[in-house]
């Protein structure tokens, strides 16, 4: 075989006809043939000559650069429902679906009402949540896993995956008499996730008994709620309740993190903000943000960091130092683990054609 940039020509010598046809099978462009033969009809040598694009072989195009979950900066992304039913009962409308997810998807909510969504099945590659108000996470779902979507308080997600099924629960705040009801991620509520499955077995069905049965799971459903996630109300006095973080503690806490991430954050200093003590603050700031305060104050700075590398031209040690790390090693390390990629992995990703 002998070849250059644009033309391959092989020598296939004694008896190559029995390729002929693997040849012409295998080849996509022109080629031409000389055939040497013996007075006895014998095929001697074969030429064969065939040209390719002097360009070579067409690339698969780029993947998506990475993407960054939904800040009102770019178009959210199309949602691809493989099936969708609905169902109004007690109070209460019901959506159970399945969705492809193969292409990075956007989840956003800002409601009036309260949403609750229970994970039922199939795997995701990765998932990005943000709550307004509440926790925020790089979490995989995993069956029965209950995501808690306060009315009023803006979500958004970035999930990537195959096909996932889950039930939508909307619900108004009358329903727990205007309690608040508090933002979560990966919350496990076993009662609720075995009644949205018994509820979508029977959704299917048109007898007389199944629409029966589904008033009544969807009523149990309605009564779980009040009960678990509303007010406490009447019955004998019950145990004292660990203090909470009220919409404006929150705010305040949102605020003094995120506007001193390059200080030292002391829990001192947080519970008095909070007017509270330090013992009860750590399960306070647990349970309305989902991590613990230290957790979230590196989040915070990964994110301040991850916003600042895509849309500025700082260095990554001016930027490490300015969101709090003690070296840029640290950054790398912790960016790292947190993402899957490096500062400037993260940053090439993004300015690549």
């Amino acid at each position: 075989m002998n070849s250059d940039s644009s033309r391959v020509v092989i020598n296939i010598v004694n008896g190559a006809a029995c390729l002929m046809s693997l040849l012409e099978q295998a080849l996509r462009g022109p080629c031409t043939c000389d055939l040497e033969g013996s007075a006895s009809g014998r095929l001697r040598n074969l030429r064969v000559t065939f040209d390719f694009p002097a360009s070579g072989p067409k690339l698969p195009p780029r993947t998506e650069a990475v993407r960054m979950i939904w800040n009102g900066t770019r178009a959210l992304s199309e949602r691809v429902m493989v099936q969708r039913r609905t169902a109004s009962s007690s109070g209460l409308d019901l959506t159970f679906a399945t969705e492809d997810v193969r292409s990075p998807t956007d989840w956003c909510f800002h409601e009036e009402r309260h949403r609750i969504v229970i994970h039922l099945e199939g795997r995701l590659r990765s998932m990005e949540c943000e709550f307004s108000s509440g926790p925020s996470a790089r979490v995989l779902p995993k069956a029965g896993d209950i995501w808690m979507i306060p009315a009023g308080c803006r979500y958004a997600a970035l999930a990537h995956g195959t096909t996932v099924s889950f039930v939508e629960i909307v619900l108004p705040t009358s329903l727990l008499a205007d309690a608040e009801l508090p933002a979560r991620v990966s919350h496990r509520d076993p009662f609720l996730k075995e009644a949205v499955s018994r509820a979508a077995s029977l959704l299917g069905r048109e007898d007389d008994l199944a629409r029966m049965l589904l008033h009544t799971v969807t009523d149990g459903l309605k009564l779980h709620l009040m009960d678990v996630y509303g007010p406490v109300r009447g019955g004998p006095a019950r145990r004292r309740r660990r203090r909470t973080l009220s919409g404006m503690q929150q705010a305040r806490l949102r605020e003094r993190i995120h506007g001193t991430l390059d200080q030292e954050q002391s829990l001192e200093e947080l519970a008095l903000l909070a007017g509270m003590t330090i013992h009860e603050l750590l399960p306070a700031f647990r349970e309305a943000f989902g991590l613990t305060p230290w957790q979230y104050i590196i989040r915070a700075r990964l994110e301040e960091a991850r916003r600042r590398l895509a849309m500025s031209q700082e260095s990554v040690t001016e930027i490490s130092l300015d969101v709090g790390f003690s070296s840029p090693s640290h950054f790398a390390t912790t960016f790292r683990q947190h993402f899957g990629v490096t500062p400037s992995g993260f940053r090439r990703a993004l300015r690549s054609p």
